[in-house]
């Protein structure tokens, strides 16, 4: 009589592609492919323990058995939210959850994954449209030393850079995590892809006028810097309404300091979606990371996104 002594074990794990998920966008579920030593066959619903955010989900197995590769699937729900990447959680074990995995003659398979890079595989709201951060190198193209476009971590839109050298000398780093900007340089795009509000992270410019964001061929750019001393920044944004900016301006009040001299500008919003050519950063200050809505975002989600802002930029006072 032959025995099968030999167990089945996890010879690799592939991770979800690396980038942003979403909730009915077009990376609707988040999927890893766990590759055993020879086939197996699956009973009941085992799963792998995913922190998402504060929040425990389930990768639940989805497909494969009688073969050796077997999926485990998340389709992400509304309510989540993991903008510094998920992680493997339970261990880095597969729970069994009541059922079982076993090779053709009944052995049990081992449930260890091992060490899975999950980092960048980042979670997002179906209100959050775009999602841009100067500080992370892998969303920036460098040509000739020169960064000549900015990408979406979403997926959905890329910046591209006209005008004057910006260079990524300093980027990601603790202390350099804001990008130069000036008069003259920016990052512009075809299309805003129906922008109805942002979210800004910037330190404050060195002169009392200049634009932050603002539309091509508008009469009135949707964020401008009005006055500027050492404890306040006044800010205006146009009022968008229809097709057009009108004359009015608003003051935008809720803009906070901090520590490391950054400001915030929390969900700037107009009446109807704004569709034209964008255009950022032309002012003689930095900018870290903004955030574009096609829907207004809630209070759940904005709380979220403030203590993401928060803990990664520092010191940042909400209210």
């Amino acid at each position: 009589m032959i025995v099968d002594a030999f167990v089945p074990s996890v010879s690799s794990v592939t991770p979800p592609t690396v980038g942003a998920y979403q909730n009915a966008g077009t990376r609707p579920s988040i999927s890893f492919t766990v590759n055993y030593s020879e086939n197996v066959i699956v009973t009941g619903i085992p799963r792998i323990h995913l922190l998402v955010g504060s929040t425990t989900r389930y990768a639940t197995y989805a497909s494969g058995s009688g073969t050796s590769a077997l999926v485990f699937t998340h389709p992400v729900v509304a309510t989540d939210l993991d903008l510094n990447g998920i992680a493997v959680a339970n261990s880095s074990n597969i729970d069994l959850n009541g059922g079982t995995i076993r090779d053709l003659n009944s052995n049990n398979a081992l449930v260890a994954l091992g060490a899975i890079s999950t980092s960048r595989v980042t979670v997002v709201y179906p209100s959050l449209r775009n999602w841009y951060d100067l500080s992370d190198t892998a969303s920036l193209v460098i040509t000739g030393g020169l960064v000549t476009k900015l990408n979406d971590r979403i997926g959905a839109l890329d910046l591209t850079h006209p005008g004057a050298p910006y260079t990524s000398t300093g980027f990601n780093t603790s202390s350099s995590a804001f990008a130069t900007c000036a008069a003259g340089t920016n990052f512009d795009s075809a299309s805003s892809v129906s922008t109805i509000g942002f979210i800004a992270v910037f330190k404050a410019p060195t002169v009392d006028s200049g634009y932050l964001i603002w539309v091509n061929n508008a009469t009135q750019p949707m964020l401008e810097f009005m006055t500027l001393n050492t404890a306040t920044l006044g800010i205006s944004g146009g009022q968008y309404s229809g097709t057009t900016f009108g004359s009015t301006f608003t003051v935008v009040n809720n803009f906070w300091t901090s520590s490391s001299g950054a400001y915030y500008a929390r969900a700037i919003k107009w009446d109807t979606p704004e569709s034209r050519r964008l255009n950022i950063c032309q002012m003689n200050g930095q900018l870290a990371e903004f955030f574009m809505f096609n829907t207004v975002p809630t209070s759940v989600e904005m709380e979220e996104i403030e203590a993401y802002i928060s803990a990664k930029h520092g010191g940042l006072v909400f209210p």
